[in-house]
């Protein structure tokens, strides 16, 4: 009986190691991902000619994670987050479509889409 309760503590010893390794690997390749990301965005931003920092002011990221514990009989689902609330972004509408909007006599959207993108540091859309 001894060995086998010594057995059931290794086993469940080498699933716990099996476990935080599946976990690090998963977590080396989100962060892979998001420096693959961050290469590339800098690649596209060195060919143009906007300044990003200043709509990075503007665009709020949130990203929470939570690693998922093993199972207890409770609800599956309540390791997880909730992904509606994870992200959450403001872009700023484009200046062509606020001088469309402004044609169109539709002033107030317009008025928000100048506003904001002078505020983005674009001189067109002060005047």
């Amino acid at each position: 009986m001894e060995e086998y309760i010594t057995c059931m503590k290794d086993l469940y010893l080498a699933i716990d190691i099996a476990n935080k390794d599946a976990r690090d690997k998963e977590s080396q390749m989100v962060n892979k991902s998001l420096e693959e990301i961050e290469e590339t965005f800098k690649n596209f931003v060195q060919g143009t000619n906007y300044n990003f920092d200043l709509l990075n002011q503007k665009l709020d990221i949130v990203m929470q994670s939570q690693i998922a514990k093993p199972s207890n009989g409770e609800d599956d689902n309540a390791n997880f987050m909730d992904l509606d609330n994870a992200l959450s972004f403001n872009f700023v509408m484009d200046l062509a479509k606020g001088i469309e909007l402004h044609n169109q006599k539709d002033y107030k959207n317009a008025w928000k889409c100048f506003k904001k993108n002078t505020n983005l540091g674009n001189l067109s859309a002060k005047y």
